[in-house]
Order: structure tokens, then sequence, then C-alpha cells
């Protein structure tokens, strides 16, 4: 499934869409509950499906491309995957433009957005030009501080990785 997503999401890539229009279905799926009931409903036929994302299209002033393109999910029988498409979407996209993407584990009642600007100014100062982006996820085995595994590299400002080197040390020089 991960495949088609990705390959669903490059011809979306392709049709070069005004900004914003991806962010726009994304934001239509997660806010109605309803839409994706009616998508995912094998009961409702592709073409009824079609004449849904028609509407939508018009209403939402979206990109004809888009909307022939989500016709397509509904024809194909894939409109259940519009969300991982259209989150493979933006990774490309953002593979595309230069952007790190990454994740901050963080411990405890710390606050995650001081955290991720923390972290971004820190990787930014030792990747000279890099732009990252990071999603936050509380893991309270760290203890504090936090931890980013971004492009391949791992940022570890945990007290538990602290903990970890402090010990690694003591045991070298035994």
């Amino acid at each position: 499934m991960r495949e088609c997503c990705i390959s669903n999401a490059k011809a979306l890539l392709e049709l070069e869409l005004p900004s914003g229009q991806i962010e726009d279905i994304r934001t239509m799926l997660q806010g109605s509950r309803e839409l994706v009931t009616f998508l995912n409903d094998p009961v409702i036929t592709a073409r009824q499906k079609e004449h849904v994302m028609e509407k939508i299209g018009e209403k939402a002033g979206l990109d004809p491309k888009l909307v022939n393109f989500l016709k397509r999910c509904c024809v194909v029988e894939i409109p259940d995957q519009i969300p991982q498409i259209v989150e493979c979407y933006q990774e490309l996209l953002d593979q595309k433009e230069g952007i790190i993407n990454g994740t901050l584990y963080y411990a405890g009642d710390s606050d995650p957005d001081q955290l991720i600007r923390q972290a971004t100014e820190d990787i930014t100062r030792r990747v000279s030009g890099a732009k990252v982006k990071l999603t936050a996820v509380r893991d309270d085995s760290l203890l504090g501080g936090y931890l980013v595994r971004a492009g391949g590299v791992e940022y570890d400002k945990s007290f538990s990785g602290q903990l970890d080197r402090l010990l690694n040390r003591i045991n070298n020089r035994r």
C-alpha cells in the first residue's frame, strides 16, 4: 500500500498545483469524519464518490487537475488512501525543497513547541542552511530533555542519553 501512495503522491507532485490546495484537502479530511466514512463506504459507488468530489472541488475552488486526481482515486477504488497519499505528497515536496523532516521525542511536561524551536536552532547551527520540520512525540523514558531523529541522524539531548554517555565514559576508564 505504501508504494501505491508514493506513486500517487509523485503523480500529484507532477501536477504542480497551487500552494495550499493539498493542505486544504488534508484539513477537509481531518475535519469531516462524515466525508471519510463516505469515501470508505463500499456500498457507495465510485460514480457517487466522483460526483461528491466534483462538488467539493467546485465549492472549495480546487484546481481542476486536483479534482480530477481525487475523482480518479474514487474510480480506481483507493479513496481511503487519500490521507496517506497527501502525507506522502508532503514528504516528497519537503524533500524537493530541501527540508529535513524529523521527530522530536520529549519527556514529561516539557513544552514541545519550545523544544522544537530549540532543536531546530541546534540543527540549523550544526548543518548550515538546513531547513528543518519536526513533529513532537512524548516519550517519558527520556527522563527529560529531548531526542531528535531527522535526516538519518540522531541528536540526543535527553537526560537518559546523557546518563548513558556518562556511564560509558566511567566504564571505559576502568
